[in-house]
């Protein structure tokens, strides 16, 4: 029987040809996704699947070396070679999209994160690489607390990999812009050497005549965003283009974007009142149709009433490094705003010991890649009596040392 007029062969592109790839959801469904068949399906009479079933091929790697489109449905179909001979009777046609990448060997000296979807379905990885680290060992820190474990993941850590996943996800259809306490706390539990995952969300388009405007914080997560929106304004068109073809930033965006950052940051913690040069020059840069990323490190001075905010200072210079704001978390019994963080014995503060390991451990990840950390990674007696005698709603200050060697998290 001769092949119907239904199918429509086109030139492979060169780059699809290098990947590999696996079936992204096999199984046994007529679909056109979750088996191969000898021809695309419903194009030459009598053709069918491969296999019944594909579940068994879940991790059988494949080559591209044919693509064309069905006339009638105008969905691209690829024929995929496996690279395996154990996988070689699935050889055959597939819907493109029931295709994912498959992922390259995993070194020993790197954690691999898997980004998926809310369905489980890889969309990109990553492979992140810790400097000086040993297979085997966890990313991150952990500590007891009242006989929970709580893991930790250091602050250039997470601001590396916040970078790494979000250029990842680029065009992709997908974000993962803010990395939540319980996924670094997922990460830091994760080995050198070995794999976990991350479930990244459908990505929200951005209008035509829109600049997204993102607020991050020390980590690269972001705190604060919202579209600013000009009328007229077309996608790739600059910014600074729209004010009259000038090259840098009208006072009317200066004052408006000003006025949407407060907002944006409202209830966050974090503040960005005067906008530097290199960001009036980013956002005069930035396209419509597209984002820009606006960082900022200042905390606003408002302390929840059952925090103790812990500045970490350079004795030399009495700048703060980096802040934690320590939080009684019993949602059942918060401390009340004035009560005492320590225990106090005749005149001598001291921390209770879940308290002293938890401070140190969130000490020592804070402070992770400042170039600083706390004395042989611990906290001093004048430390103890210094933060046992605070008080929740208020802030105290200790220092910390400047270092060559930055605290590690392992």
């Amino acid at each position: 029987m001769e092949k119907f007029t239904a199918f429509k062969e086109i030139p492979l592109p060169t780059n699809l040809a290098k990947y590999t790839f696996n079936i992204a959801a096999p199984g046994m469904n007529n679909d056109g996704k979750s088996v191969t068949y000898t021809e695309p399906m419903n194009t030459v009479y009598g053709a069918g699947r491969t296999v019944g079933d594909a579940v068994a091929y879940k991790n059988a790697a494949f080559k591209i070396d044919k693509m064309g489109t069905r006339t009638r449905e105008g969905d691209t179909w690829v024929h995929v070679t496996s690279v395996d001979q154990t996988a070689a009777k699935l050889n055959g046609w597939i819907l493109y999209k029931g295709l994912s990448q498959a992922e390259d060997p995993l070194s020993g000296t790197a954690v691999r994160i898997d980004l998926v979807n809310s369905s489980g379905q890889l969309i990109k990885y990553i492979d992140y690489q810790k400097p000086n680290a040993q297979s085997g060992k966890t990313l991150g820190l952990s500590y007891s607390d009242d006989g929970t474990e709580v893991w930790l993941l250091g602050a250039l850590d997470q601001q590396k990999l916040q970078d790494n996943i979000r250029d990842a996800l680029k065009g992709t259809g997908y974000s993962l812009e803010t990395l939540s306490a319980s996924q670094t706390g997922y990460l830091a539990e994760a080995t050198v050497g070995g794999k976990t995952s991350l479930t990244a969300a459908q990505a929200d388009s951005i209008p035509n005549d829109a600049v997204q405007i993102n607020i991050i914080n020390q980590t690269d997560g972001v705190i604060g965003s919202f579209n600013y929106t000009k009328p007229g304004a077309s996608a790739g068109q600059s910014l600074a283009a729209t004010d009259n073809g000038t090259t840098g930033l009208s006072s009317d965006d200066q004052n408006a974007i000003q006025a949407d950052i407060k907002t944006a940051l409202k209830s966050t913690g974090y503040s960005l009142n005067a906008l530097s040069s290199s960001q009036l020059e980013q956002l005069a840069n930035a396209q419509f149709g597209n984002s820009v990323y606006l960082k900022t490190t200042t905390k606003t001075t408002d302390i929840s009433d059952n925090a103790v905010r812990i500045n970490f200072v350079d004795p030399s210079t009495k700048k703060i490094v980096t802040s934690i704001d320590y939080t009684n978390t019993d949602a059942d019994d918060p401390a009340p705003k004035g009560s005492d963080l320590g225990v106090q014995s005749g005149n001598n503060w001291t921390l209770r010991s879940e308290d002293n390991t938890a401070i140190t451990n969130e000490a020592i990840t804070a402070l992770d890649g400042t170039g600083y950390s706390l004395t042989d990674n611990k906290l001093s007696d004048a430390d103890l009596a210094t933060i046992g005698a605070a008080k929740f709603g208020s802030s105290v200050s200790i220092n910390v040392s400047a270092d060559n060697a930055q605290a590690t998290t392992n």
